[in-house]
């Protein structure tokens, strides 16, 4: 007698899989049509391999971007006294390409992207996705997709030769003066940020004992509603002191001092999205004090200054022959950064 054959109960393997080039796709500079680096456009390369054999008469590429945001608004409530929150969804992206089947058992494609696209990001209360879906058509009844999370990233450096500017602060404030020249950039992957500061004390028996330098990560979520854009309370991170002591007698406004702060792994880098911002800005606290502590205690200075934090797209490969030399292509880091076509009302519920 023979046996019914069983039935296998292994996964079935698909028919086809899809494969990106790269880890993530770079833009660089920010998101602004005067960004010379706009006209540039990135693409989102890979390949779709065919495992089985199937005859696809069809082959549709389609990316899509959303961005949520899911937060409570302070000061508001609903009917129940409970805080009211905003939950909202908007779609910032669809690019779709049609690819032609050749019979061969590989097809690579690209996608071009808009230069404005905002950058991947996951917090506590928004987010940036992108989805690649390929969906495969054989006749009438045969269909298969293949879905994959792509991650767009955003450098405001486009390698390491580019020529970053500076900014240079100075004042006076009674007796003390002080100038501090810092770069408008630095790139995570430098380690650490490096401000040249000048200082000098017209006081009697009083000089600078400490300078500490501290990074800070501002987290910042903001929503439109009809009645004009909302900005909510940041989230302000500080990371730890570098404390540095002057030499001894070295209070001359022409003496420079370098000071750094390293910069920490779970620092992340620069983002801009029509919800979410985070950005960063150095710390410097001077504190004074006298040699034989016999002087008043004088309360001490501090100064914030903004920097753009931000890393080198994979590899530095994707931007060779971006800034540098002296005829490389400058990034503007003066411009503003806008999504105009994200700014959408919502509304806050509970």
């Amino acid at each position: 007698m023979l046996k019914p054959a069983k039935r296998s109960t292994s996964p079935q393997s698909p028919p086809a899989e899809l494969f990106l080039a790269s880890a993530a796709v770079s833009l660089i500079g920010p998101a602004n049509d005067a960004n010379p680096m706009a006209q540039v456009r990135s693409k989102l390369l890979g390949s779709i391999v065919f495992l089985a054999n199937v005859q696809w008469t069809r082959i549709t590429l389609q990316l899509t971007g959303v961005t949520k945001l899911n937060i409570a608004t302070p000061g508001q409530h609903d009917d129940n006294g409970q805080p009211s929150h905003i939950t909202t969804t908007t779609n910032i992206c669809e690019v779709e390409k049609e690819l032609i089947p050749t019979g061969e058992s590989t097809i690579n494609f690209g996608l071009h992207l808009p230069h404005n696209l905002p950058p991947s990001i996951e917090t506590k209360h928004a987010s940036v996705v992108y989805t690649l879906i390929a969906t495969l058509t054989g006749g009438p009844y045969k269909k298969h997709k293949i879905q994959k999370n792509v991650l767009v990233k955003r450098h405001y450096l486009p390698n390491s030769s580019v020529m970053i500017p500076t900014a240079t602060v100075a004042k006076v404030q009674g007796w003390f003066e002080y100038n501090i020249e810092t770069p408008r950039a630095c790139a995570i992957e430098a380690g650490e940020v490096v401000l040249a500061a000048r200082w000098s004390v017209e006081k009697e028996r009083m000089d600078v004992r400490t300078v500490d330098f501290q990074l800070e990560e501002i987290e910042s979520y903001r929503y439109r509603t009809r009645d004009g854009v909302h900005k909510l309370p940041p989230v302000i991170r500080r990371f730890p002191v570098s404390a540095y002591p002057p030499p001894t007698f070295s209070q001359d406004i022409n003496e420079t001092h370098l000071i750094r702060a390293p910069i920490p792994p779970a620092l992340r880098a620069r983002h801009y999205s029509n919800y979410v911002e985070i950005t960063h800005r150095c710390r410097i606290t001077f504190h004074f004090g006298s040699p034989d502590a016999r002087m008043q205690y004088v309360e001490p200075l501090v100064v914030e200054i903004p920097i753009i934090i931000t890393d080198f797209p994979y590899g530095e490969d994707s931007a060779a022959g971006i800034g540098s030399g002296d005829d490389g292509v400058q990034v503007d880091l003066d411009l503003p950064e806008y999504t105009p076509q994200y700014e959408s009302a919502v509304s806050v519920g509970p």
